[in-house]
């Protein structure tokens, strides 16, 4: 229903088609502020998806609706498969994917929206995934190259980042442990300068000075664990019980993992929750994991 709506069902849509529309007439999406055009602040990898789409099935708020939709489907299966492979149980695998799905809701209806959240978390979790259950240089290389595009996609993929390249650092073996991080951190720097050059500095301002100027909410840092874990505080008081439960044997690598992943991707909401203008889609990772 959500998909074939006509019409805005977040005050940003819009905007994102407008993106599209932009790139589609070949104009730079990062430029000097006019009353013509202002971009959001985020990298641009879902225009740039919603552009190739757009191609396909038309201008508007359905081909960038679709992207999230299948993004969405997309971390069911990956949340399916990773409790799956974990647990060995099919129930517990249903019973993760279900969890998150019933968060829609007071996750703000999001992953359907023509916003860019659904994509970043699908980059997010299927890099995070590889990393996990593949240790092949090549499987590092892929991993880092999703969750680059994760960051690509959203800036707040760079928390994430950062906390999985610790783990590789230190659990991973060998010159196996600088692969992931190298690839983040090469596709991160190429990126910044290319498209520095192409906007002539303004990307750099948007996705970097902008959201550094946002506005710190210092009654988000106990209303976050008050409030906003709420429906879910069995969910989240067994999960911090069982990453407690895992430092008494930290020296195991999946241990580290989890300890580091449940970490990096609560961090990651709340430290979106802090800025002003953060709505309920930034709980999105933390209800994930």
């Amino acid at each position: 229903q959500h998909i074939f709506y006509p019409y805005e069902l977040e005050w940003m849509e819009g905007g994102m088609v407008d993106h599209v529309v932009r790139l589609l007439s070949r104009k730079q999406l990062y430029t000097e502020p006019s009353i013509e055009f202002i971009p959001f602040i985020y990298t641009p990898l879902f225009s740039y998806v919603g552009m190739i789409i757009s191609k396909i099935f038309g201008v508007g708020f359905f081909s960038l609706r679709l992207i999230s939709f299948l993004s969405s489907l997309g971390c069911f299966i990956i949340i399916f498969e990773f409790v799956r492979r974990e647990t060995k149980s099919l129930f517990f695998a249903i019973l993760s994917t279900g969890l998150f799905a019933a968060t829609y809701r007071i996750s703000g209806a999001w992953l359907d929206l023509a916003r860019v959240d659904s994509l970043f978390l699908l980059f997010l979790l299927w890099g995070s995934y590889l990393l996990r259950f593949y240790e092949s240089a090549l499987s590092l290389v892929v991993s880092g190259l999703l969750i680059f595009l994760s960051f690509f996609t959203k800036q707040t993929g760079i928390v994430v980042a950062i906390a999985m390249s610790v783990y590789c650092l230190i659990y991973l073996s060998k010159w196996k442990k600088f692969i992931f991080p190298a690839t983040v951190l090469l596709c991160f720097i190429l990126s910044t300068l290319a498209m520095d050059w192409v906007s002539q500095g303004w990307y750099s301002y948007y996705v970097f000075d902008l959201p550094n100027q946002h506005k710190m909410l210092s009654y988000q840092i106990i209303i976050f664990w008050i409030r906003d874990f709420m429906y879910l505080s069995v969910a989240f008081t067994i999960s911090l019980i069982y990453c407690l439960f895992l430092l008494w044997r930290l020296r195991r690598k999946i241990n580290g993992y989890y300890i580091i992943f449940f970490l990096s991707m609560i961090g990651t909401s709340w430290f979106s929750r802090l800025h002003a203008g953060a709505y309920n889609n930034v709980l999105l990772p933390a209800y994930i994991v």
